[in-house]
């Protein structure tokens, strides 16, 4: 354990080295570390990972989920553990997504507090300990899906140029939506009807 110890410390202060924290691992050293790194002032060198599938299985919203840890435990706010998982990983992997900015692959995910969360938003829901719901699925700038796959509901659901998007069939919102070939307008009732963009996907012809 010494010896542990000393390496682990050896990565923290005398490295500048990125360290990814995993939802399969060891939970009290992910938040020693973290809380050593906030202390420092070097959580850009945090990514967050899964280490997913191990003996443990695959889990899902285990990235997420591990935002949440470390939001609501280690006291750091949920806009940066957010970060970890997204532009920090972008910028030390040199991936073209990860930031919303003009020029990058516009794969969103909206997100959102669930039903019951003490938080009346997502990052104050995420700082409670709540594990947030996703009400929109974006992939390269087209709307795939309202609802994440094995993930929690929504307390709203969200506005597209002031219209609401929502599941409204009991199948999508129990097991998902169907892919490939959700057609989210027609299962939310919205725009023209025209199936949206969704890449490797071949419109369907209609009569």
């Amino acid at each position: 354990m010494i010896h542990f110890y000393l390496l682990l410390d050896v990565l923290q202060i005398q490295t500048n080295i990125p360290l990814e924290m995993i939802h399969n691992g060891n939970h009290k050293m992910m938040h020693r570390i973290v809380r050593t790194l906030k202390e420092r002032d070097e959580l850009h060198r945090l990514v967050l990972g899964t280490d997913c599938p191990t003996g443990q299985g695959a889990i899902p919203n285990a990235i997420m989920r591990t935002a949440v840890f470390i939001s609501a435990i280690d006291d750091i706010p949920a806009a940066q553990a957010l970060a970890m998982a997204t532009g920090n990983t972008a910028r030390i992997y040199g991936l073209n997504t990860g930031f919303i900015q003009e020029g990058r692959e516009a794969d969103i995910l909206a997100i959102d507090y669930p039903p019951g969360s003490v938080g009346t938003n997502a990052l104050e829901a995420m700082e409670n300990g709540d594990t947030v719901g996703v009400s929109m699925v974006m992939v390269d700038g087209n709307i795939v899906s309202v609802k994440g796959r094995d993930g929690r509901p929504t307390a709203r659901n969200i506005k597209v140029n002031g219209k609401e998007l929502g599941i409204s069939n009991i199948n999508d919102y129990l097991f998902g939506p169907p892919n490939p070939g959700f057609n989210v307008y027609e299962a939310t009732f919205f725009g023209t009807g025209q199936p949206p963009r969704v890449p490797g996907r071949v419109p369907r012809k209609r009569s």
